[in-house]
């Protein structure tokens, strides 16, 4: 055996360097031409954004891209070795703009022309045959219908649970809109969710099932788009109860506005579920409005807050009704010595004197409220405050602590009056009640008798 590989060895060396070289010069002057088939090529197609513009599409374009296209080539061995190790080098074009201009119909069916490129240096390689998979090309004009969805409830569901009203499930959304080629959109008969006992039960009442399409023998219509592909499934199974719905508010209502009612429809609301659940619940509450963002008479849809287990055999939004009324203002003149004032924490011997003839008081309230007050009843039941502790003899600009009528608002406060302190004289002094505020009152409220005193004692 080791003589095999030993005996003449340089002559058994130089002539596998013989039969290479031989192989080489064959293979690159020779190099003959021959035919190859080529799988998997790339498939583009142009025009179908234009073609969907004018409101159709290729009903088939899945298809036709995902196809096992085939070519025969022809040309020297090196090159089409170099097509074999990257298909990609070729492209099978599929051109519609061709249709775009005779668009007459709502289906065209044509025999699809491809057009096939080669993408090499050399221009000795050439297309002998193309077997394309998807031969035809289907176009049809886009449309689009609601359908009602409508519920299969499996026999295992019957036999293990009672349905509670009148049976049937509660569908969201009740419709659903599709879109697709015109030749299926006429096809679809049916949106349907199967209801099974497995996605089902007293623990979970509410699931989201998906939604297919049915011509009218049955048969299952693909490839259509839907304004959704599921749809949420109430099952009314368990115990029910009927409980009030309640509202809920966060939040004040902007200043100037009153919410004077609220209404809510339905009052009250037929709950399902186990009944241990529905035992300890004895109302639904809604979703908090926030009553800074009401400003007008309002119909809002609010959610209802559902425990966990829990269902209605109704939408779970409750119209709520919010009357607003915009409160109406109206200014008083009020002069001060006919104001009902109640002078605080004047200092011993010390009185005051209001420098300010009148003040303006600008009160809001509902428009009725206002109609009940004139100027006479505005100063008889405006109770406004002064307060003088710490102050001592000079002059000052001070802010009075003013309380509206019931049901009103002053909205140009603060209201400030000028007001003069000074010292009272022995005899004055001995005269007046010890009371502090029993002294400023008395001469707070006669201020022109003292102004006269005193001018006649200089």
């Amino acid at each position: 055996m080791n003589k095999l590989f030993t005996e003449n060895l340089p002559w058994k060396i130089t002539s596998l360097v013989l039969a290479f070289v031989l192989w080489v010069f064959v293979i690159n002057t020779q190099n003959p031409t021959q035919p190859q088939e080529i799988s998997w090529i790339k498939v583009e197609i142009k025009g179908l954004e234009e073609l969907e513009q004018l409101g159709y599409e290729l009903t088939n374009k899945d298809e036709i891209l995902s196809q096992n296209f085939k070519v025969v080539v022809s040309g020297p061995r090196l090159e089409t070795d170099k097509l074999v190790t990257d298909p990609k080098r070729i492209v099978a074009t599929l051109d519609l703009t061709d249709y775009i201009n005779n668009l007459t119909q709502d289906t065209i069916q044509d025999t699809a022309n491809y057009k096939i490129s080669v993408n090499l240096d050399s221009y000795s390689v050439t297309v002998k045959d193309r077997k394309p998979q998807v031969k035809k090309i289907l176009i049809d004009k886009i449309d689009s219908k609601e359908q009602r969805i409508i519920a299969e409830i499996s026999k295992d569901i019957t036999d293990n649970y009672t349905l509670l009203g009148d049976g049937k499930p509660i569908i969201t959304p009740e419709k659903i809109k599709i879109t697709g080629a015109k030749s299926d959109i006429d096809r679809v008969s049916e949106a349907k969710v199967f209801i099974e006992a497995k996605d089902f039960s007293e623990d979970q009442l509410v699931n989201n099932l998906e939604i297919r399409l049915f011509d009218a023998d049955g048969v299952e219509i693909e490839g259509l788009q839907m304004s959704t592909n599921e749809a949420e499934v109430k099952l009314p199974i368990g115990s029910e109860k009927v409980v009030p719905i309640k509202a809920n508010f966060t939040g004040e209502v902007p200043e100037g506005y009153v919410l004077m009612n609220t209404i809510i429809s339905p009052t009250e609301v037929t709950i399902v579920g186990k009944a241990e659940v529905l035992a300890n619940i004895n109302e639904i509450e809604l979703v908090a409005i926030d009553k800074s963002t009401v400003t007008q008479t309002d119909l809002r849809q609010v959610d209802m807050i559902l425990p966990e287990g829990v269902m209605t055999l109704i939408d779970n939004k409750v119209s709520v009704s919010l009357e607003v009324i915009e409160e109406s203002t109206f200014p008083y003149t009020v002069p001060t010595n006919e104001m009902n004032l109640a002078v605080e924490g004047i200092g011993e011997n010390l009185t005051y004197e209001i420098l300010t003839p009148s003040i303006e008081i600008v009160v809001s309230a509902l428009p009725n409220t206002l109609l009940l007050y004139n100027e006479a009843d505005i100063k008889e039941l405006v109770k406004a405050t002064l307060n003088l502790t710490g102050y001592i003899e000079g002059e000052y600009t001070l802010p009075l602590e003013i309380v509206p009528p019931k049901d009103t608002r002053i909205v140009n406060g603060p209201i400030n009056i000028n007001v003069r302190i000074k010292g009272l004289n022995q005899d004055e002094s001995s005269s007046l009640p010890d009371n502090e505020n029993q002294v400023g009152d008395s001469i707070g409220s006669d201020n022109n008798q003292n102004i006269d005193s005193e001018n006649t004692e200089e």
